[in-house]
């Protein structure tokens, strides 16, 4: 049993709800009104005359129009209407959080909790519930699998790696940029050789529940890439079942917002995963927290040195020049938030999975550090 709800604002009729937001946080992304409908399932003349309905019941205009664009001109969301989504935006976040805890107060939570034994974690930290919501990620036989983003992608990746070789799945893994060297035991095979030297290893094949990271050169301890030209000419040998690629270039930073050149992606991708670590919450936007924080901050609206709230996160992840940037067109993109450990974590990253839900990500998927292993879980909630 779970709690449904929708929220929306009235004024002799539903005046905003979660489909203007959506198509304007479309408009805010793409730059134009046609590309936002085509994302949301919508035809333009219907979400033009609700954009013109809505305009007219408010007394202000939500977008604004340019010359250029798709679908006969792009256009922008007015600063009225900036206000407008960031107000409504934050009043759902607290009222969600303020229903599902009246909810657990009269009929509990036990429904949300697995029946599981709780994982036992190091004693200076607390126990993690995790809630039957959380569903594995289901990826599909052939899938070239880009991460992107934040600190714990290679975590990340070997964590699945591992899972898909336990059921006897081929598994190649490399990058575009340059990884740290696996260590002992989280790859079977490492094959550091020129392009032509990995392509001729790579054609004897991968045996079933193998991993096999590839690499042109190693170069101050990193394991150097390959263009992502390339990787999608390993993707056409269809010598393994799943290849992952680590498409974005290694930051100790906290947070990151991509350079001109990032990520490299290669086109044969069919996921893109965006890490991002929970305790990125309410860090300064400022160089020692943050790599590019100026292009962050352009990116979210927020002033450089301000703190990164929940909402400014979901910005830049759901952003084209953020997060989605570079991803191929028929890939799916899917946010992680990474390293959550402790149930504060757990509830850090539910508000930003909220903030990303609300921005118009599909599915958030949570990556759980317990007993030193990975647990990469979908978050179903709302």
């Amino acid at each position: 049993m779970k709690l449904m709800y929708k929220i929306w604002l009235d004024d002799g009729g539903k005046a905003f709800g979660e489909g203007p937001y959506r198509l304007l946080k479309g408009v805010q992304a793409s730059g134009s009104l046609a590309q936002a409908a085509k994302d949301q399932n919508m035809s333009y003349s219907r979400a033009h005359g609700l954009m013109k309905q809505i305009s007219a019941k408010l007394g202000f205009a939500l977008l604004e129009g340019h010359a250029g664009g798709s679908g006969g001109g792009g256009a922008r969301v007015t600063v009225r209407a900036q206000d407008l989504m960031r107000r409504y935006e934050t009043m759902i976040q607290e009222s969600e959080e303020s229903l599902e805890s009246i909810f657990a107060r009269h009929f509990g939570v036990n429904h949300l909790l697995t029946d599981k034994p709780r994982p036992k974690l190091k004693k200076d930290k607390q126990e993690v519930t995790i809630p039957l919501s959380w569903k594995p990620l289901s990826l599909t036989l052939g899938d070239v699998v880009a991460l992107v983003g934040g600190d714990g992608k290679s975590n990340i990746m070997y964590a699945l790696a591992e899972e898909l070789s336990f059921s006897g799945a081929k598994v190649l893994l490399t990058t575009t940029a340059e990884i740290n060297l696996p260590v002992h035991g989280t790859v079977h095979r490492l094959i550091v050789s020129d392009k032509h030297g990995i392509m001729e290893q790579v054609r004897q094949g991968v045996k079933p529940g193998e991993i096999v990271a590839l690499g042109s050169g190693v170069r101050d301890g990193k394991l150097l890439g390959f263009t992502p030209e390339y990787i999608d000419k390993l993707a056409e040998m269809v010598v393994a079942d799943y290849i992952f690629v680590e498409a974005d270039g290694i930051t100790n930073s906290l947070f990151k917002a991509p350079d001109l050149q990032e990520p490299l992606i290669p086109q044969s991708a069919t996921v893109v995963l965006n890490v991002v670590g929970q305790n990125a919450l309410e860090i300064p936007l400022t160089k020692e927290f943050c790599n590019r924080p100026e292009l962050a901050a352009s990116i979210s609206g927020i002033p450089a040195g301000a703190r990164l709230d929940s909402r400014a996160i979901a910005d830049i992840m759901f952003s084209v020049e953020g997060g989605r940037k570079n991803v191929p067109r028929q890939a799916q993109w899917l946010p992680v938030i990474n390293k959550i450990d402790t149930t504060e974590s757990l509830t850090r990253a539910v508000q930003i999975a909220r903030a990303l839900k609300v921005t118009g990500a599909e599915d958030v998927l949570f990556a759980s550090m317990q007993n030193g292993n990975h647990q990469v879980r979908i978050w179903g909630g709302k």
